[in-house]
């Protein structure tokens, strides 16, 4: 708490005990705050992600389609990656290394 002496000075008359519960009620509420702001945040992501309905049009479709063959090639490439880093052993140019 604080108080005065009279002389226009404020000096501070409560216990360091009552401070720290102050500060550390304070940093509760500030974290209860920023859980949720960001549970609030999450659910309008999933209401928003949730209007968009199906693809109707022709260009639409063909957009998902090419994105869904980019995704499969690239997935397919990734284990080729993975299963021969230093490149597939029946694909050389002929040339033997020494």
């Amino acid at each position: 708490m604080w108080g005065g002496n009279g002389a226009g000075r404020i000096t501070l008359t409560g216990s360091a005990e009552a401070q720290g519960e102050w500060i550390s009620m304070g940093a509760f509420v500030a974290l209860m705050a920023g859980l949720g702001a960001a549970a609030a945040w999450c659910a309008v992501v999933l209401v928003r992600r949730g209007r968009r309905g199906a693809t109707e049009n022709a260009d639409g479709l063909l957009i998902e389609q090419a994105a869904r063959l980019r995704a499969q090639r690239m997935r397919s490439d990734g284990r080729a990656f993975r299963d021969h880093p230093h490149g597939d052993p029946g694909s050389g140019s002929g040339q033997r290394r020494h």
